[in-house]
């Protein structure tokens, strides 16, 4: 488990107007580099309340150029959330490559938060973490830099530093009924972190722990690191060459290969087979409904090989109210800036509010429940 004692305060450099000159001219020259690059820069700053995540990407946002870069911080689950499936709204806040996105807390907080007041199982705390390893290792094989930082502070320390908020009228605002709440879980939630950091400090997305009791080191150190982190990635993936797929020859079975195309239905087995299958699945799509189930049906072939006719198939027995067709075409330039994935994950519209079965070609086909 991570141990978080101990930590080095970073130097603080506040107040020397050279270094913060170099660091700016350091971050604004990585930040040029990435704008002409097939890459996009991730930065997550997380940590316990009250250790100052907000002043480091204030700082950011200072040093580097607005026009190339977004924050986020994300609060309770709008309605809209809720009935998307749960990193629905990561996808959605992905940078475009090119681009730089700052996430205070990113997809770490709710699940540590959760798991710290037990209002999630430990088996769904680590189906989170399992999950979160996935997100991190597809983006970045596709070549999105993720940096992340933990801000630190001991529970000593955090009700120190509460305290001498609240003391001044000008500074207590900035700590919320919520801070104080959470405040009162400290243990377990650094017990959580602990976890969380310890199974998803990948080679690919690597933690960084920084003592925050001085937050403006702190803030310092992790634009240093930045900086130090984006030119060390960028000049590697210059010079490295990518790997070459492997030979579809040498991957596993050919299952194109083993489909028996001489089947053949007579007319009246085709007509009694399909009135059979479309009434079962008029009664499973309703069954479905009914128990808050969701559906995507996926299909893709050779042209003419007759997808759309069996999405009309289907879609005879189910209610036009609870199915919508996507048809995934060529990716727009908007799309190509993006992840592979990204622009499958952006037609996920409520499947809750109005229920529906999905689909697409090449096809999806989406069933949405009502409940």
């Amino acid at each position: 488990m991570i141990n978080f004692k101990n930590l080095p305060i970073p130097t603080n450099l506040v107040g020397d107007d050279d270094a913060e000159s170099r660091l700016r001219v350091s971050l604004l020259e990585c930040q040029q580099a990435l704008r002409g690059s097939q890459s996009a820069a991730i930065i997550i700053v997380a940590g316990v309340n009250g250790s100052g995540t907000g002043q480091v990407i204030r700082s950011l946002g200072e040093w580097l150029d607005p026009r190339d870069m977004r924050s986020h911080a994300f609060s309770k689950r709008s309605d809209e959330e809720r009935e998307r499936p749960l990193f629905w709204r990561y996808w959605m806040s992905l940078p475009a490559r090119g681009n730089i996105a700052t996430y205070s807390g990113a997809w770490y907080r709710e699940a540590i938060l959760k798991r710290a007041k037990n209002k999630i199982t430990k088996r769904t705390f680590r189906r989170t973490i399992k999950h979160i390893q996935q997100f991190e290792s597809d983006l970045a094989n596709d070549g999105t830099i993720v940096l992340k930082y933990w801000s630190h502070l001991s529970k000593p320390e955090q009700a120190a530093r509460f305290e001498k908020l609240l003391s001044d009228k000008d500074t207590a605002w900035r700590v919320s009924k919520d801070d104080l709440k959470s405040a009162k879980y400290y243990d377990d939630y650094a017990a959580s972190a602990s976890e969380a950091i310890n199974d998803t400090n990948l080679d690919c997305a690597p933690w960084a722990l920084i003592n925050s009791k001085d937050p403006s080191s702190c803030a310092w150190y992790i634009a240093r690191d930045v900086a130090l982190r984006l030119n060390s990635f960028q000049n590697t993936s210059l010079t490295q060459p990518t790997e070459a797929p492997e030979p579809a020859s040498k991957r596993s079975r050919n299952y194109l290969s083993e489909i028996d195309l001489t089947q053949r239905l007579s007319k009246t087995q085709y007509q009694r087979r399909l009135k059979r299958y479309q009434a079962r699945l008029a009664k499973l799509h309703r069954r479905a409904n009914g128990n808050a189930i969701s559906s995507v049906i996926v299909f893709e072939g050779w042209d003419a090989a007759g997808k759309g006719g069996t999405i009309r198939r289907i879609t005879y027995a189910l209610d036009p109210r609870q199915y919508q067709v996507i048809r995934i075409g060529a990716p727009s330039d908007e799309e190509l800036a993006h992840h592979y994935l990204w622009r499958f994950w952006r037609h996920l519209v409520s499947l809750k509010a109005d229920t529906r079965t999905r689909f697409a070609a090449e096809h999806l086909l989406f069933t949405r429940n009502t409940s």
